[in-house]
């Protein structure tokens, strides 16, 4: 394995970047999530969330996913597996969880709730992640504390629109 951190052994860099393509297929499995709904939407907060969907998924795929790609090239992995189909992305620690439609649309409260789950279990994957880089990989370390940062705004951002439309 090419691996650009020599201090790693094989087996610990193994399992950073077994954890990051977990996460890269978490990422994957949000970034659909938010935005294969968004224009199917139905309520009076719809154009709020919709927005903060449509910013969520680039956020997701341009921040999260594109550097998890790149830091798993960096660390001599390969991300084949996943890039062979988004079945693949079913493999991930964290399900994606499928929208709920009623009739021709999609029920907001039912999608905030979903996605609450969704968060929350990219939080419990980068909280595992930043444990496993901690002491061998501080570069990937900060990065994977501002992803869960982002991901724990998310979370808030999700429960807050839950309660408004309560």
């Amino acid at each position: 394995m090419k691996n650009l951190l020599t201090f790693v052994n094989e087996a610990e860099g193994s399992k950073i970047i077994d954890a990051m393509k977990n996460a890269l297929k978490e990422e994957l499995n949000a970034w659909y999530g938010y935005v294969i709904v968004k224009e199917w939407l139905k309520g009076t907060d719809r154009k709020d969330i919709e927005k903060f969907y449509e910013d969520t998924a680039k956020d997701e795929l341009e921040d999260h996913g594109y550097w998890l790609m790149k830091r798993i090239n960096q660390l001599g992995g390969t991300i084949e597996d996943i890039s062979m189909s988004p079945n693949s992305w079913e493999t991930a620690n964290h399900k994606y969880i499928a929208p709920t439609w009623s009739k021709d649309n999609i029920d907001i409260k039912k999608s905030l709730e979903d996605n609450i789950k969704n968060e929350e279990g990219a939080i419990e994957t980068y909280e595992e992640l930043v444990k496993l880089t901690e002491d061998v990989d501080p570069t990937s370390n900060s990065k994977l504390k501002e992803i869960l940062a982002d991901e724990q705004e998310h979370l808030q951002e999700l429960k807050d629109f839950l309660n408004d439309i309560k």
